[in-house]
């Protein structure tokens, strides 16, 4: 359980940093191209503004739970949670 836990947690949040600036690009072209005429507009409509929320909430979701951890990061309990938020970064 302890495995399937971290390869879920490090491949969600290490493929969203990944391709954070693309889905905002992609994002904000949607959001340029609203149109609510027919059932298919509105629904890409409405997955465009669902899209821009979470792009402006994950960010400080992230900042939050790095915040949060910074004291623990060498517990390998933490490591194994949210590793790879602290990929690449100075630990000292």
């Amino acid at each position: 359980m302890l495995i399937k836990q971290r390869i879920f947690w490090n491949v969600f949040i290490r493929s969203n940093l990944q391709s954070y600036l693309k889905m905002s690009f992609t994002t904000a072209a949607s959001l340029q191209l609203m149109k609510w005429d027919h059932f298919g507009q509105i629904a890409s409509s409405l997955l465009a503004i669902l899209s821009g929320i979470i792009l402006l909430v994950l960010p400080v979701v992230y900042l939050v739970e790095l915040r949060r951890n910074r004291d623990s990061l060498f517990i390998p309990s933490v490591k194994r949670r949210i590793g790879s938020l602290y990929a690449g970064m100075n630990d000292e």
